[in-house]
């Protein structure tokens, strides 16, 4: 008998479910073989235990229960994102979303608010090289000096006050 004959028996065997001559062939197997003989042991140790395992009786009103339970948490889960969690797309749903949006960008593109452009002019030009012009050559020192239009930062108007 080879191991893996001897495993699909253990069952039988120590349930007293074999013949005498498939007995005989267990045993001598289990003298022989040492791994076989563990798993035997193994295997009557999770039974012995098994037969001590005490049987818990649920209560009467267990299903009742149960069912009050889901109820509640049912009612208590109710959600915006249940409702999208639960939702159940089908292919007509899709298509119809599909079409809505391909209608939605040809729409936009057809009545696209007409943008006009910046004309940048020679004025404009003139006052920009002024502004550049005028940063590049004030500085702190120099800055007092156009005090005459009005404070440029509160830390220079209040230097003025206090100086």
């Amino acid at each position: 008998m080879n191991c893996k004959e001897l495993k699909e028996l253990i069952l039988e065997y120590t349930a007293g479910n074999l013949d005498q001559s498939e007995k005989l062939r267990v045993e001598s197997h289990l003298k022989e073989c040492k791994e076989c003989y563990l798993f035997f042991g193994q295997s009557n140790q999770v039974w012995d235990l098994l037969d001590e395992w005490d049987i818990i009786e649920p209560k009467e009103d267990i299903v009742t229960n149960f069912w009050e339970r889901v109820s509640e948490e049912e009612i208590r889960g109710k959600g915006i994102f249940d409702f999208f969690k639960n939702l159940k797309l089908n292919w007509s749903f899709g298509v119809a979303l599909a079409v809505i949006m391909i209608i939605s960008v040809i729409s936009f593109n057809i009545f696209e608010f007409k943008r006009t452009k910046v004309v940048f002019t020679e004025n404009d030009k003139a006052d920009e090289e002024l502004l550049i012009e005028l940063d590049r050559a004030v500085s702190r020192k120099t800055a007092r000096g156009l005090d005459i239009y009005g404070p440029w930062e509160d830390e220079i108007e209040e230097n003025d006050k206090g100086g």
